[in-house]
């Protein structure tokens, strides 16, 4: 998944979290159903909220590849949470 600089609300009431930009074919999260969208806004990985690229960074260093992920995601003045494979 492609990851931007903090969402700047995206002219939401998301607040603070990461732009998804794009998800790459063969990541995990291009598996997840629903799919992470461009223009959804990361804002939360595991519970742990996400406010800049750089705390993102800093969670997803620490996954565990084999371990689940959940994220919560923002588009469209609506919560998602999204569960990747």
């Amino acid at each position: 998944m492609s990851t931007a600089a903090p969402s700047a609300k995206l002219g939401s009431d998301a607040g603070a979290g990461v732009a998804v930009h794009d998800v790459v074919p063969s990541s995990r999260a291009y598996w997840a159903n629903p799919r992470p969208q461009p223009g959804g806004v990361i804002v939360e990985v595991n519970r742990q909220p996400v406010g800049s690229v750089a705390e993102w960074n800093a969670v997803a260093g620490e996954l565990d590849e084999e371990a689940g992920v959940v994220l919560t995601l923002w588009r469209d003045g609506r919560t998602f949470f999204v569960a990747l494979p």
